[in-house]
């Protein structure tokens, strides 16, 4: 962004930076790696909870439904609110690569104000449906971090760190 700032100071021609592109998973539903899987067993942020609660009835149908099907837990780890599912680890991954995209967005414009846009990659659907209660594609958790593949943090949770 100093680099930008520099060439563009003067005529902004630059409209919107992307900070990020396609983020998220594929082969798997969520990041299994041991900074992602402390992270999953720990609690669903304060944040995110709040959020929930003061939106319960404005929410997309699909993700309400997911909540709701474990009974509006109000606190708790991943699984105990949203239940031990794939729609789980989606919605765990969401929050932690949009908190990522995020972080580095504002750290952007700390150095210049722009627009900046991220897109994310939703999980491939599984070929066939899961049985109740596993995951997306479970031969796949072995450690293997679709994230780090791609040149960046595995999950987009280690670049923030254990325990934030």
């Amino acid at each position: 962004m100093r680099h930008i700032k520099q060439v563009d100071s003067r005529k902004h021609t630059v409209i919107m930076l992307q900070v990020e592109n396609e983020m998220g998973m594929s082969l798997d539903s969520r990041d299994f790696s041991p900074v992602a899987n402390r992270a999953f067993a720990g609690p669903v942020p304060k944040e995110l909870m709040d959020y929930l609660q003061q939106h319960k009835d404005t929410l997309v149908p699909e993700f309400r439904q997911v909540w709701a099907t474990n009974g509006f837990k109000t606190a708790g780890t991943w699984e105990e609110v949203f239940g031990q599912n794939a729609a789980t680890d989606e919605i765990f991954m969401a929050w932690n690569c949009a908190r990522y995209a995020g972080r580095v967005a504002a750290a952007g414009k700390a150095e210049y104000r722009c627009r900046c846009t991220s897109t994310r990659r939703c999980s491939d659907p599984p070929p066939s449906p899961p049985p109740p209660g596993s995951r997306a594609n479970p031969r796949e958790r072995r450690g293997f971090s679709p994230g780090a593949a791609h040149g960046r943090p595995a999950g987009c949770l280690e670049s923030r760190g254990a325990g934030h």
